[in-house]
């Protein structure tokens, strides 16, 4: 499994290579994994977490309890094959959502509305 415990992130790249190979994540679910990864699909192990002060702003520290109970879930769901089920689903909407091609496509409709609207 990918373990992702992170305090914040602006995309989260990493994750997102993981989940579209089909490995099965964990990570903390604040940030751009939890905007990018819709609330009630199982996608994975997002973690919840505590927000907490630092020199550079909020950021997200993960539940330990919750990272440990999720790491030995992900241990017992591959017995079962729900771990991969989880993890095909992820991939699925990785490379459907997230591919340089869409993000192009998306980035010149959006060149094109700002001239439109000018």
């Amino acid at each position: 499994a990918f373990v992702f415990p992170t305090y914040g992130e602006g995309f989260g790249l990493t994750l997102f290579e993981a989940l579209a190979t089909g490995l099965p994540a964990i990570w903390t679910d604040w940030s751009a994994p939890h905007d990018y990864l819709p609330a009630g699909q199982t996608f994975g192990y997002p973690l919840t977490y505590t927000l907490v002060d630092t020199a550079v702003g909020r950021m997200a520290q993960a539940d330990h309890d919750a990272l440990v109970q999720a790491m030995l879930r992900v241990k017992e769901e591959y017995a079962t094959g729900k771990a991969q089920r989880k993890a095909r689903r992820a991939a699925r909407h990785v490379r459907n959502s997230f591919s340089w091609e869409r993000t192009a496509a998306l980035l010149i409709d959006n060149i094109r509305k700002s001239f439109a609207s000018a």
